[in-house]
Formats: C-alpha cells, sequence, structure tokens
C-alpha cells in the first residue's frame, strides 16, 4: 500500500468510529458505502462490495469491544435483552454471509441504500412512548435477533443501524438504545466476518493479502483508528439531548443511502 492508501484508510477509520461509538451503529453504515467507492477503484469492481463488507464486518468486530466498554460504563447497556438479541442475530449473521455470494453488487449496493431510507425515516419521525411496551418473548426476540443478522451481514451495516431503532421503538431511551446496540453488533460482525472469509477464501480476483473477502491492508489501519475515535465519540452520547443523537443519526443515514443510490444507478449506465 502506498502512502496515500494508508491516509486514506486512516482517515476513513477515524471518521466512522466517531460515529460509531456516538451513534451505536457500529460503523458499519458508514464503512461500507465509502469501501464500496474506494475498492471500486483499486479492485474488480465485480468483487468490490462483497469485500467492502467483509472488510467492514472485520473492523466492526475490533472497534465493537471498546465502544461497548465506554457505553456499559455509563450504565447504557441492556445485557438481558441484547443477549436475548444476541444470540439468534450469530446465527442469522452467519447465514448471511455465506449467501452474499448470490447477489449482484449493484444490488447488494441498491438494497442498502434503501434500508438507510428506511432508517432516516424512523430516526426522524420516532414512535412515540405514549405508554411502556411489554417485553417481547425471548423467541420473538432471538428470531428478531436472527432477522436482523442475516440483513445486517447482507448490505455490511453491522446490526446497529437496525437493533438501534428497534430498540428504541420498544421503549428504550436512545442513549440505552445505543448502548445495547454496541454489545448486539459484536457478535453480528464477528460472525459475518468469518462468513465472508469462508465464502471469499477461493476467489482469485481479491487482490494480494486478502484473506477470503476481508482485504486485511485496510482492516488493520481502518480498525486502529476506528478504536481510537469510537472511544471519543461513545463518551459524547451520554452528554448530547436525545433529539440531537436521532437528527445527526438521520442525517448521516440519509446522505449515505442518496450517495449509494447514485452510485448503483450510475453503474448500470
Amino acid at each position: 500500500m502506498t502512502l496515500p492508501d494508508v491516509a486514506l484508510f486512516a482517515g476513513l477509520g477515524a471518521f466512522a468510529g466517531f460515529f460509531a461509538g456516538l451513534l451505536g451503529i457500529g460503523g458499519g453504515a458508514i464503512i461500507t458505502p465509502l469501501l464500496v467507492l474506494t475498492f471500486a477503484s483499486i479492485m474488480n469492481p465485480a468483487i468490490a462490495t462483497h469485500a467492502a463488507i467483509g472488510t467492514a464486518m472485520a473492523v466492526i468486530a475490533l472497534t465493537s469491544i471498546p465502544s461497548l466498554l465506554t457505553h456499559a460504563r455509563h450504565g447504557a447497556v441492556e445485557w438481558r435483552l441484547g443477549g436475548m438479541l444476541a444470540g439468534g442475530a450469530a446465527v442469522g449473521a452467519f447465514v448471511g454471509s455465506n449467501l452474499a455470494n448470490l447477489f449482484s453488487a449493484a444490488l447488494l449496493n441498491l438494497l442498502l441504500s434503501l434500508f438507510l431510507f428506511y432508517v432516516s425515516y424512523v430516526m426522524f419521525f420516532p414512535h412515540r412512548r405514549s405508554k411502556p411496551k411489554p417485553a417481547l418473548p425471548l423467541l420473538a426476540l432471538t428470531g428478531v435477533g436472527g432477522v436482523i443478522g442475516v440483513l445486517s451481514s447482507l448490505l455490511g451495516i453491522g446490526g446497529g443501524a437496525m437493533s438501534t431503532p428497534f430498540l428504541s421503538r420498544q421503549g428504550l431511551s436512545m442513549q440505552k438504545s445505543i448502548g445495547t446496540s454496541s454489545f448486539f453488533n459484536n457478535p453480528v460482525s464477528t460472525f459475518a466476518a468469518a462468513g465472508y472469509i469462508i465464502s471469499g477464501w477461493n476467489n482469485t480476483a481479491m487482490p494480494d493479502g486478502s484473506i477470503g473477502y476481508v482485504y486485511s491492508p485496510a482492516l488493520i489501519y481502518i480498525a486502529i483508528f476506528s478504536m481510537i475515535f469510537a472511544i471519543i465519540g461513545a463518551n459524547l452520547t451520554a452528554k448530547l439531548p436525545e433529539k440531537l443523537l436521532r437528527y445527526v443519526f438521520g442525517t448521516l443515514t440519509t446522505i449515505l443511502a442518496v450517495r449509494l443510490l447514485t452510485s448503483s444507478v450510475l453503474a448500470q449506465w
């Protein structure tokens, strides 16, 4: 890798890590679309999206740990609820990552952009918590986790972009939704990364230094700087008002959705 490449991936890691810690989204909703655009210029475009998702999942598996510890120190993690979701999510993430080879890069980009639009809507127009919701049964929570795990690994978003709105609609405050999502992100990303390594193991189109669909040179620099800046972002979460967090989250996902949708449409021309 050249020095500009190192600077690019380090900067991407710092940017994604900060917002991952601040918003509890695991960084995938930021890292994945940016890596799709970056990888398309340095490797075969046909596998650039798969490599971007696989690499992003590996990054999140590492960077979700310091973010989780920071949120836990602030008492913002609902361990029992997060554990119920995580059990099904781990299985779903591994299954979804192995299904990714059945999807084209353009289709994965389109699906991700559409989902990010939905997340933006949920953040800008939150469900009113007029009265406490009854807790979902264990089997239902595990099933929800499984569905989120499959979709997260297919789209490369780590799980937080889905689990944060879901937990918010269950009656948790935005701070606790974000903190619990940071716990949920680790098993999703770990099992998804393992799946992308296995499914891409024999793909000769991947560049040197790759492990399956994980491009390790990018992984190293993104992970290091993400972990540093995730702690900074996570510490700010407890100090910021819920409404501001929602607007920041919604604005960021809208921008990324538009950029991904644009690139997906242009790729067809």
